[in-house]
């Protein structure tokens, strides 16, 4: 499978907001729910929808994402998978970017979370890697800074010296949300594991996606 061209016709290979929260989705899940990987397309829809570690919540239809799916294979950062009753999506970006486990753990928080600070980022995304140290974590976010042929994270500009630089992923051209306003602690990073809420209410909804496929006329 050949790896996403990022050194031609950039705007071409930049992802739009549906498929960015697609293929955040699938990379995420990879690691948290693996018994339920490769996704179905309603698992993917409930994983894009879920309320919590998403920043913009959404609320998109199904026929919305096989769209992105499809946009995603061609470029090779999706593999779609035939068979049984359901059709099943797992993504290829170790491969087709050239990733490891604690590069994707970086490069999907900040593709579900939107840019955030070296130390909400660490934490975020030691849910998904375990970093041996700080210094490991940085060391893997220099790696998306320097990516070539393009970086696939970048450091956004200081706008008041009281507040921590922030880093957004460089896979599309969305535009940059302002800093939030900090108060206190009240909008500290959750700890590592805070998520929990969030994957009980993706797992719920692949549960009644999987009862209305065995049972069409209850859904009714």
């Amino acid at each position: 499978m050949s790896q996403l061209d990022l050194t031609e016709d950039t705007l071409d290979t930049r992802l739009d907001d549906v498929e960015t929260r697609v293929l955040g989705c699938l990379m995420e899940k990879a690691v948290l729910t693996p018994r339920h990987y490769p996704l179905t397309m309603n698992g993917l829809r409930n994983a894009c929808n879920q309320k919590t570690g998403r920043d913009p919540v959404v609320s998109w239809h199904e026929h919305l994402l096989h769209g992105a799916v499809d946009r995603l294979a061609q470029r090779g950062l999706v593999r779609i998978l035939q068979g049984g009753r359901a059709l099943k999506v797992e993504h290829g970006a170790e491969r087709a970017l050239n990733l490891g486990p604690d590069g994707i753990a970086l490069l999907s928080v900040l593709m579900l979370r939107g840019p955030l600070s070296s130390a909400d980022l660490m934490e975020a995304a030691g849910r998904l890697h375990s970093f041996e140290s700080a210094q490991a974590f940085r060391e893997t976010l220099e790696r998306l800074l320097a990516h070539e042929p393009e970086p696939l994270a970048a450091a956004l500009p200081e706008t008041h010296e009281a507040e921590p630089q922030r880093f957004r992923h460089c896979l599309s051209d969305s535009d940059i949300p302002p800093a939030p306003v900090r108060d206190g602690a009240a909008d500290a990073a959750p700890p590592a594991g805070a998520d929990w809420p969030g994957e009980l209410e993706w797992i719920h909804g692949e549960l009644t996606g999987i009862r209305d496929l065995l049972d069409p006329d209850d859904s009714e």
